[in-house]
C-alpha cells in the first residue's frame, strides 16, 4: 500500500493548538509585522453568507475544502476533496447544483486537490488520480480528462489559478509513481497549464529552490509496512507562490526575502516589487514549537490520512501504523534557518496584488500589502483583518477557506470594500 496525506495548504488550516504563554515566549525574539511606512488601508469585508461549520447537516457539511471559484455571474464553486465533488451555490449562497461525483469512470472523482472556474461557469478541477485534468461545461456535463505526460514540465503544487489567456497558471513538480528524489531539482517551474487535449504546458519561470536542510531518517519499524510516497517534512520551507495578473504578467515569490517577480509577457523584462523586511532567524524555540504544533494537529485530524492500492482505490485510514508514520516523519523534520518574509499572494480582477507577509508568530497571518495595477504599493491591511482570499469573484466578491472552532471546513463569502466607498467593481 501507498501513504499520502490529503490536507491542503498550511495557510488554510492556521489554528494555534500551542500554550499562550509559548507563543508568546517564542514571539519575543522575533521582529514585528508592523514595516516603516506602511498605509494603513481600512478595507473590510462584510459577510454575504457562510458555508459548512459543525452545525451544518445538509449539503454544506463538507469532509475539506480543497478549492473555490466563482464564474462571471458571482456564482461559488466549492470542491470537497473527501466527497470528491463540486457543490455550486448562487449569490444568495443557495445551492443550485453539483459537478462531477466520486469513481473511477469518465467524469468521475478519483483524488481531486484543486480546480479552476472559468467565467462562463464551466470548471476544470485538478485530479492527481487522473493523472491530470478533469473538464466539466457550463451544464456540470463532463468534457473531456486531459492527463499530463513525461512531457509535461510537471504537476501543479499549490494553488492553481486561471490567467488572462485562459490557462491554468502554478508551480509544478516532477511526477512520480515512487518516493520522492532525494535531491530535488534546483528550479521550480512556473507552468501556465492548458486544459484542452494537445494544448501543451508553457514555462513562465524557473522559480529558485533553497537547499534542502538536513532531515532525520525514519525507523523502518515506524511506517508499519507502509510505503511512503512524500516529500521530507520542512520547517519553514519558502513555498514557490504564483498569481496571474489580468494584464497577462504572472507574479512569483522565490525568496525568504521580500521580492515578488513579475514575469512577461512575451520579451518584456521582469519587473521586481519589494519593500523593507527581512527574514526572522530560525531558533531553537521555534524549532520546537513548530515541531509540537504538527503533531498537535496530526492527533486531532487523524481521518485525513489516505491509503491507495496497487488498483488505486483510495480510503481513509485513521490507523495506529498510519499515525506513528506521521509523527516519525514530523520527529526527523529539518528546518530552513531563516522564516521567510512572505507567505501568500493573489491577485485581484483589478489588477492589484495581495501580498501577505509571514506573521509575528510565524503560522499565524501577518499583514497584506497590496500594490496597484501599475505596481505601485498602495497600503497595507493589519494583520488578520483581511487575509488574502482563496478566490476572487465579480463585484468585489471574495471567498475564504476555514474552520470553526470545531475543526469543521467553511467556507466565508464577502464582498470587499475599499474603505467607506461602494464595493468592488
Amino acid at each position: 500500500m501507498i501513504v499520502g496525506r490529503r490536507t491542503g495548504p498550511w495557510w488554510r488550516r492556521l489554528r494555534s493548538v500551542l500554550p499562550w504563554t509559548l507563543v508568546a515566549g517564542i514571539g519575543c525574539g522575533l521582529e514585528g509585522p508592523s514595516t516603516p511606512g506602511d498605509v494603513p488601508l481600512g478595507w473590510t469585508a462584510p459577510a454575504v453568507y457562510t458555508l459548512g461549520g459543525a452545525d451544518a447537516t445538509d449539503w454544506s457539511a463538507f469532509g475539506e475544502v480543497s478549492g473555490v471559484g466563482f464564474d462571471a455571474r458571482g456564482w461559488l464553486y466549492v470542491l470537497d476533496g473527501q466527497a470528491r465533488r463540486v457543490t455550486v451555490v448562487d449569490t444568495l449562497g443557495e445551492r443550485v447544483g453539483t459537478v462531477g461525483a466520486p469513481g473511477e469512470g469518465p467524469g468521475e472523482l478519483r483524488f481531486p486537490s484543486d480546480l479552476v472556474v472559468h467565467p462562463d461557469g464551466a470548471v476544470t478541477v485538478l485530479d492527481p488520480g487522473h493523472g491530470g485534468f478533469v473538464v466539466y461545461d457550463r451544464a456540470g456535463a463532463w468534457v473531456r480528462t486531459v492527463p499530463l505526460d513525461a512531457e509535461d514540465p510537471g504537476m501543479p503544487a499549490g494553488p492553481l489559478r486561471r490567467g488572462a489567456d485562459g490557462r491554468l497558471y502554478a508551480a509544478a513538480e516532477p511526477r512520480s509513481d515512487g518516493a520522492p528524489p532525494e535531491t530535488p531539482p534546483a528550479r521550480v517551474p512556473v507552468v501556465g497549464f492548458s486544459d484542452r487535449d494537445g494544448g501543451g504546458a508553457r514555462v513562465v519561470a524557473a522559480a529558485w529552490r533553497p537547499p534542502q536542510p538536513e532531515t532525520g531518517g525514519l525507523d523502518p519499524a515506524a511506517t508499519g509496512g507502509l510505503r511512503v510516497r512524500l516529500p521530507p517534512v520542512l520547517g519553514f520551507h519558502p513555498e514557490v507562490l504564483v498569481a496571474p495578473l489580468p494584464d497577462g504578467r504572472v507574479a512569483v515569490v522565490d525568496s525568504f526575502a521580500y521580492r515578488v517577480r513579475l514575469v512577461g509577457p512575451g520579451d518584456l523584462p521582469d519587473t521586481v516589487l519589494s519593500r523593507p523586511g527581512s527574514p526572522a532567524p530560525v531558533t531553537r524555540e521555534l524549532r520546537e514549537a513548530e515541531r509540537e504544533r504538527r503533531l498537535a494537529e496530526v492527533a486531532r485530524e487523524p481521518g485525513r490520512r489516505v491509503v491507495s492500492n496497487a488498483e488505486g482505490e483510495v480510503a481513509a485510514a485513521p490507523d495506529d501504523a498510519v499515525l506513528r508514520l506521521e509523527r516519525a516523519r514530523i520527529e526527523a523534520m529539518g528546518f530552513h534557518d531563516l522564516v521567510p518574509v512572505l507567505a501568500r499572494l493573489g491577485a485581484d480582477p483589478q489588477g492589484r496584488l495581495w501580498v501577505q507577509r509571514t506573521g509575528v508568530i510565524p503560522w499565524t497571518p501577518g499583514p497584506v500589502d497590496v500594490f496597484t495595477a501599475g505596481d505601485g504599493y498602495l497600503g497595507t491591511l493589519a494583520p488578520g483583518a483581511l487575509p488574502v482570499p482563496d478566490a476572487f469573484g465579480p463585484m468585489g466578491l471574495a471567498a475564504w477557506i476555514g474552520t470553526d472552532a470545531m475543526g469543521a471546513a467553511t467556507v466565508r463569502v464577502g464582498r470587499i470594500r475599499d474603505g467607506d466607498g461602494p464595493p468592488s467593481p
